[in-house]
């Protein structure tokens, strides 16, 4: 199963639009999205569910209501990993519709299996928040550590990795376009402070 992209109800997001006397560009501040994401929805380009949600929540209104043939998946399988990429494209340059999908099919080209899950982006930044299986985080490792994903624009990657009986959460830290890696590993504080 390949990512899942949704195209918009243009009808529906236009007329929502309006009704709130908004610009494209107002709308799009508003939703937190780039100008050229929201010029290219409205075209009939496809984008992932989070982009719709940015556009629901600053209409105030229901996601299923600005999608077309509108159904949610749910992944299957366990989810090992949280991974944040932050990348070096200008937030105004990036487009969620045309950027984000030719990101996802090269990274999933370098991680394997069919699909990454729980695909985010932030608001106002270009970081994509996702899941890896153990699988597809030990092939991003051996990714990073052969230097084979320079044509990605990743300037930090986060791995946190979910706790378990025998190991504890970490976080582990990547920070590119250096020479030499320099990971970072830690445990997240647990919030507990001891008193000396």
């Amino acid at each position: 199963m390949a990512q899942k992209y949704f195209n918009a109800d243009l009808k529906k997001l236009e007329n929502l639009r309006i009704a709130r006397g908004w610009s494209r560009e107002q709308f799009a501040s508003k939703a937190i999205v780039s100008t050229r994401t929201l010029d290219s929805i409205m075209a009939g380009k496809q984008a992932v569910l989070s982009t719709f949600y940015k556009l629901a929540r600053a209409l105030e209104t229901p996601v299923n209501t600005i999608i077309a043939d509108f159904e949610q998946t749910t992944p299957v399988g366990e989810r090992r990993y949280t991974v944040t990429i932050t990348l070096s494209v200008p937030y105004d340059s990036f487009d969620e519709t045309k950027d984000l999908p030719e990101f996802l099919t090269k990274l999933l080209s370098r991680v394997g299996g069919n699909e990454l899950w729980g695909v985010e982006t932030s608001a106002g930044s270009t970081k994509i928040l996702f899941y890896l299986t153990e699988y597809q985080h030990t092939k991003l490792i051996d990714a990073i550590e052969a230097k084979t994903l320079g044509d990605l624009h990743i300037i930090r990657i986060k791995i946190l990795s979910q706790a378990s009986a025998s190991k504890p959460q970490t976080v582990t830290e990547y920070f590119f376009p250096d020479d030499e890696l320099r990971p970072e590993t830690s445990e997240p504080d647990s919030g507990r402070k001891d008193k000396e």
